[in-house]
């Protein structure tokens, strides 16, 4: 009689809530880069996608509702693509959002003269709760501290952050456009060479 086989540890499930939350980043960045490659594939002139692209850029940062709209009007007020400005506005959503700020905060106490409180990144996110959880009567003491102490350095941080991506951005996404219009010229010119006459 053979002695009985090795009952093997139960191995433990992955969490539901994990994998579900991984999934939806993937499918959350899977959405985000095919829009970043749909805006470099338009077709216009590099220097106006570029510019567009910088517009939305410049407006991603900004610590305000409706940045995609400031984007659209200012890459339309600079002749520049609208439509390349739309998803680089994305780059702060309900993941990034409270980092992003809070980098332009501790930026903004950085650059700007003046006696800000020094708010911590807990304490930031539970104003920001505490004021978005309230009714709009209850709510204008908090909004009224969360403005004073942390929403002016907040919105210089990421005037100056968004100015720098949109000059970076211009530069990297107009040499990115040229390459691809020229490879793509390329293919077209090779399949007419190819095609009968």
């Amino acid at each position: 009689m053979s002695p009985p086989l090795p009952v093997p540890d139960p191995v433990p499930a992955p969490s539901l809530r994990r994998a579900t939350a991984k999934a939806r980043w993937r499918r959350w960045w899977h959405i985000l880069a095919k829009a970043w490659r749909g805006a470099v594939h338009l077709e216009d002139t590099p220097h106006r996608i570029a510019l567009g692209s910088a517009c939305g850029l410049a407006c991603t940062y900004l610590p305000i509702l409706g940045q995609m709209l400031v984007g659209m009007t200012i890459a339309r007020l600079l002749r520049a693509n609208v439509f390349a400005s739309l998803p680089w506005t994305w780059i702060t959503n309900p993941f990034t959002t409270v980092p992003i700020w809070y980098g332009c905060y501790r930026l903004g106490l950085w650059i700007t003269p003046g006696r800000w409180a020094d708010v911590s990144f807990e304490r930031l996110r539970a104003m920001i709760d505490q004021a978005s959880s309230k009714g709009w009567r209850d709510g204008i003491g908090s909004i009224y501290t969360v403005l004073r102490d942390v929403y002016v350095p907040m919105f210089a941080g990421a005037v100056v952050l968004g100015g720098i991506s949109a000059l970076i951005g211009y530069v990297l996404i107009r040499s990115m456009v040229v390459r691809l219009q020229a490879r793509r010229e390329r293919r077209r010119t090779s399949w007419r060479a190819g095609m009968p006459t």
